[in-house]
């Protein structure tokens, strides 16, 4: 992460420093995620609220396609670049030394909504294309006009050196899944992957189970 410029080593904190703790998430690709654990600092932080679109208002756009792309933003928040300022309240302590994020980490209470804001203005002016936070998707009811979409998508990304991940391509598919529903030229559909965990639930024995199935604290 270091040698990626996701994070920095830190010699000499400053006044306005803050150090919270890591928390490791183990991804489904097995490889790791470090985000940070700022439970005092969310408390601090001034929201900048964003709309982010509804299930109605992808549903409107989506809906009756022919084609779909969908691609994975690699690193995520970290394309938020942090001031010096922001950088320092967001270190972190590791058996090797204090280390800053450089870019927003995991964990800071507003990092959707800026994530959010910043990928649609990365995209603005491209017609056949939604965003939501990582995942950019390119769609069309012919050919050309989703050829045309996933063009502009990646000539924009190279222009502000916005990479994908690969192995999460999907590309020129009749139906796609995205925000939990499947969706093509038939309409939008319920995701039966998610649907058959909820189904395959046991009942609660306990209030902890009883919170743990409906995801509540």
């Amino acid at each position: 992460m270091e040698a990626g410029g996701i994070i920095a080593k830190v010699e000499h904190l400053t006044e306005e420093s803050w150090v919270s703790n890591i928390v490791i998430v183990t991804k489904p690709n097995k490889s790791i995620r470090i985000c940070l654990d700022p439970v005092d600092l969310n408390k601090a932080f001034i929201r900048e609220p964003h709309l982010i679109p509804t299930v109605a208002e992808i549903s409107e756009r989506l809906s009756h396609q022919e084609y779909y792309t969908l691609l994975d933003l690699k690193d995520g928040f970290y394309h938020i670049q942090l001031d010096e300022p922001s950088s320092f309240k967001c270190c972190f302590a590791t058996p090797f030394g204090l280390y800053r994020f450089l870019g927003c980490p995991f964990g800071v209470v507003s990092a959707p909504e800026l994530f959010q804001r910043l990928n649609e203005e990365i995209f603005k002016g491209i017609y056949n294309v939604l965003i939501y936070f990582d995942d950019v998707l390119a769609f069309g009811k012919t050919k050309d006009e989703h050829d045309q979409a996933v063009r502009q998508v990646i000539q924009r990304a190279r222009e502000v050196n916005v990479k994908f991940n690969p192995e999460k391509l999907q590309y020129k598919q009749n139906s796609v899944k995205y925000v939990g529903h499947l969706f093509s030229s038939k309409g939008m559909a319920v995701d039966r992957d998610r649907l058959n965990i909820i189904l395959q639930l046991q009942p609660p024995k306990s209030p902890k189970e009883l919170q743990s199935n409906t995801c509540l604290k």
